[in-house]
């Protein structure tokens, strides 16, 4: 064997070696595996509470398959809200360290921004790390730090958290009313004020305000409220068993904003959405307008005889 094969293979060696040294590190630990917080899943959630500073605390509960919000109003809860914000279940963390009471300042924990609790597991929500962009979430006895998108979520508004279904999912409506027009029903049979053109008009009317959402629901501010007085239009819908709600409207242009008179909160519509639901729309034509019958050409007259 020459020198300088035997050189090679040592270079092979040295070169494995050092490979192995680079992939395998020893000596130091390899960063801890991302896990969530918490083995709680979004199907347990029954019960949400989210407090904040300055802003009224928020409650929702289950019961069966519907949210309901129990405060700050006592109405039906937007599901598609929840989910969104029960995604939080899912956040994982790659970083984490024992609570020290005195450091809680340093994050925003000695008072939290947010504190989110599912049913009895309770989360608080500190400031974003400036490097990382990642929160600062205590849960039990250690802070964590993720990118959470939960947070967008505590500190909104109440109304956001309110179905924006104009009327509860499955109800059986009885009456519907808005400006220069009524709507009743009585044993299966709809009948409107003024008249109808035709039954089709008013079971798609009734279908309209059945399915009806708003594009949001807000808290009323000051100067919608102080609205609400001077306003002359309402609309009121009535369902079986005991359901009634009814609104104002606040604006016509460019969307609208109906004011529930129940509850200080704000429904925004399309105004294609609007216009649905305030009118009957045009009634269809029972049978299509067949094309005139074609005739036939007149007769050319003949020419002049020549001869």
């Amino acid at each position: 064997m020459t020198t300088g094969f035997k050189l090679n293979l040592l270079l092979i060696a040295v070169v494995a070696v050092l490979a192995a040294v680079v992939y395998f590190e020893p000596g130091r630990e390899k960063p801890p595996v991302p896990a969530r917080l918490t083995t709680l899943t979004a199907a347990q959630v029954t019960r949400i509470a989210i407090t904040r500073p300055d802003q009224p605390d928020i409650k929702l509960v289950k019961k069966g398959a519907q949210w309901l919000m129990e405060t700050p109003y006592a109405t039906t809860a937007d599901e598609v809200r929840i989910g969104f914000l029960l995604d939080f279940l899912e956040a994982k963390s790659g970083s984490s360290f024992p609570v020290v009471k005195a450091d809680l300042p340093k994050y925003a924990l000695d008072k939290p921004r947010a504190v989110l609790t599912l049913n009895n597991e309770v989360f608080e929500f500190g400031d974003s790390n400036p490097m990382t962009m990642q929160r600062y979430v205590r849960h039990g006895d250690a802070i964590y730090m993720l990118f959470d998108t939960a947070y967008q979520y505590l500190i909104a508004e109440p109304g956001t958290y309110v179905n924006p279904q104009l009327i509860d999912a499955g109800a059986k409506i009885e009456s519907i009313s808005v400006p220069s027009l009524s709507v009743e029903q009585h044993d299966g049979k709809l009948t409107a004020t003024p008249p109808a053109a035709s039954s089709d008009q008013l079971a798609r009317f009734v279908e309209e305000w059945r399915q009806a959402r708003a594009l949001a629901v807000r808290n009323l501010d000051k100067t919608q409220q102080d609205d609400m007085a001077k306003a002359t239009d309402k609309l009121e819908v009535t369902w079986t068993p005991d359901g009634k709600r009814s609104w104002v409207i606040l604006t016509r242009d460019p969307d609208w904003v109906l004011a529930r008179t129940d509850l200080p909160l704000a429904y925004m519509l399309s105004a294609d959405t609007a216009k649905k639901l305030m009118s009957l729309g045009a009634a269809e034509s029972a049978t299509k307008q067949q094309p005139p019958a074609s005739t036939p050409a007149a007769a050319s007259p003949a020419a002049p005889d020549k001869h």
